[in-house]
Parts: C-alpha cells; sequence; structure tokens
C-alpha cells in the first residue's frame, strides 16, 4: 500500500480528534466546519486538565486541536503537556501559538480542513515510514 492509498482510506474514517475548548459554541462551530468539509470526525471536547491529560494517555486522538486563550490550562502549557505524553501527534491551536504543528484565526476557519487533512497525512507519512524502514 503506498502513502497515498493510506491517506485516501485514512480520511474515509472519521477522525479522533482531540479537542481543548472551554467554550461550547466554538466548538460546535469547529464541528459545524469540518462537517461541511466532509471530513469525517468524533471530536472529544474536553475543558479541564485532568481530563486533556487522561485522553492523551488513554490514546486514539490525533490531530490535538486546542483553543489558543483555554483558561483552564493556556496553550503553551497545553502543547507542553501533549509534547511530553503524546510527541508523536500533531497539534493545532485555534487562534494561534508559533510552536504548534499549525495555528488558525477561529473567526476565519477557512483553512481548517485542509489543515485536519495536512496533519493526518503527515502523521500516516510517518507511521508508513517507521513501519516501512525508512528513516523520517
Amino acid at each position: 500500500m503506498t502513502i497515498d492509498s493510506a491517506v485516501n482510506l485514512s480520511l474515509k474514517k472519521p477522525l479522533s480528534i482531540l479537542h481543548l475548548e472551554d467554550n461550547l459554541s466554538d466548538a460546535e462551530l469547529v464541528r459545524s466546519k469540518l462537517a461541511s468539509e466532509k471530513i469525517a470526525c468524533d471530536p472529544l471536547r474536553v475543558e479541564h486538565l485532568a481530563s486533556f491529560v487522561s485522553a492523551l494517555e488513554k490514546g486514539g486522538y490525533a490531530p490535538i486541536l486546542a483553543d489558543y486563550l483555554q483558561l483552564q490550562i493556556g496553550d503553551r502549557a497545553a502543547l507542553k503537556i501533549a509534547l511530553e505524553i503524546r510527541p508523536e501527534l500533531p497539534s493545532i491551536f485555534l487562534s494561534g501559538a508559533a510552536d504548534a504543528t499549525d495555528h488558525l484565526l477561529k473567526p476565519d476557519l477557512l483553512r481548517l480542513a485542509p489543515v485536519i487533512r495536512c496533519a493526518a497525512h503527515d502523521q500516516l507519512r510517518t507511521g508508513f515510514e517507521i513501519i516501512n524502514g525508512a528513516h523520517v
């Protein structure tokens, strides 16, 4: 199986997105935007540090989508925690964070779907190359 066919196959399955967001209407905005772009996903919305850490430790989520101004944790702390527990996961911050895999402004989510697709592709490519003995 080639990486392109693996990516196409994987994007047909719902993505399990770990969504760190303390505002329900913002979470719904993101879900709606992804649905309108035909990205099948099953986001797990978490608001607090304990549930964020628990979800990271449990695994099965990719990518991490986080609110830059999340009041409970904050972007830099969330990114640091994610990198410590699951460094292989792509992280995307809404409103902007220079160290994240990517960042977007909430009022303009036009790039959300392409960024999610790119993160899924990059994660699959990395896993595909490791499985097939390539150096990443």
